[in-house]
């Protein structure tokens, strides 16, 4: 679910419903990092909106791996009184302009089943919850 602005919400929600080449996320617990999974048909496009990035990482025949994110626990930005998993793009590889500015909270709300928030934090220093969504735990 998208809630970013009047009109690009609405834009936005309907390119998601039509193809959404994210697919999930990796987690390293070790080492408190992690990364995004998207599918192949995505790779030439993500070209064009990032053409410096340099992150991507061959995931097998139908996925690859990009913008990767540390972990961490502390409160919600808009739950202070809570302890979340902090999922922190704010990493030197990652674009600047866009990427870097998002931090993901998650928690877990059934066995295996996460629901997760997704802020951007805008130029002028307020951060927007601009969408949810949810992670269900794969073991492959």
């Amino acid at each position: 679910m998208l809630d970013i602005a009047p009109g690009l919400t609405q834009l936005v929600s309907a390119i998601v419903s039509a193809w959404l080449p994210w697919k999930g996320k990796t987690f390293d617990a070790s080492q408190s990092k992690g990364a995004n999974i998207f599918t192949r048909d995505a790779r030439l496009l993500a070209h064009v909106y990032w053409p410096l990035y340099r992150g991507y990482v061959d995931d097998g025949p139908e996925t690859y791996r990009a913008f990767a994110f540390r972990t961490y626990l502390a409160p919600g930005l808009a739950d202070p009184d809570r302890q979340l998993l902090k999922i922190d793009y704010d990493l030197p590889e990652n674009p600047a302009l866009s990427i870097r500015r998002v931090l993901d909270e998650l928690v877990q709300v059934a066995d295996g089943v996460y629901l997760g928030k997704a802020h951007v934090k805008w130029w002028w220093g307020t951060w927007q919850l601009v969408a949810y969504f949810s992670l269900t735990q794969s073991l492959s």
